[in-house]
């Protein structure tokens, strides 16, 4: 079964919707195929992605696994869908409960030990993701700060690690959602001074 990930990359000024479907293959020669116009940092999300879920003590299967960033048509350039690409192998193994995937969209580059790295363009992404519907949005933990500055109905979760947002989507952890009202109350002081 496919799972399916909502991200989103940014094209010059424009926010552009990207869905990454992953297929595990009960058939076929195990490997890692990216496919939907990646660039180089996205080709190189297979082995930061394969190792980041060995060092989280989640083993890719030995299948064939194909991963697309749809549409194909738009180029894909930044690390930050290692985190979707993760999510989905692990959404496809049913490791992630799907209905964690429905309303929410995922942002962030993975390190080697698992960890969630900050990410360029938080701040558009976000707005887009609201704009559109989203209910969550999971942006790395050291971008919260940049996401705070987004006001309205949609929860945002700053990741530290992809143990976390196994752990959270299996609801072994609670993650609250950055508090924007308190970024909202420091800035207000900080200027009546």
């Amino acid at each position: 079964m496919i799972a399916r990930v909502h991200s989103a990359t940014v094209v010059g000024m424009q926010v552009l919707a990207v869905v990454v479907e992953v297929d595990i293959a009960k058939k076929g020669f195990p490997q890692l195929k990216i496919v939907g116009l990646p660039g180089k940092s996205v080709e190189e999300a297979k082995e930061r992605v394969r190792t980041a879920l060995v060092n989280a003590n989640y083993d890719i299967p030995a299948r064939r696994i194909i991963v697309n960033l749809a549409p194909a048509d738009v180029p894909k350039q930044s690390s930050r869908f290692d985190v979707p690409i993760a999510v989905g192998i692990l959404a496809a193994q049913r490791i992630v409960p799907r209905e964690l995937l429905r309303d929410s969209l995922f942002i962030g580059e993975i390190s080697l030990n698992g960890e969630v790295n900050a990410v360029n363009s938080v701040l558009p992404i976000i707005d887009f993701a609201q704009k559109h519907g989203y209910k969550r949005i999971f942006v790395p933990f050291n971008n919260c700060s940049e996401a705070a500055f987004v006001h309205g109905d949609i929860a945002i979760y700053g990741m530290q690690s992809l143990a976390e947002i196994i752990k959270f989507s299996q609801g072994i952890v609670q993650l609250s959602p950055v508090d924007t009202a308190q970024l909202e109350v420091r800035v207000r002081k900080t200027n009546q001074q």
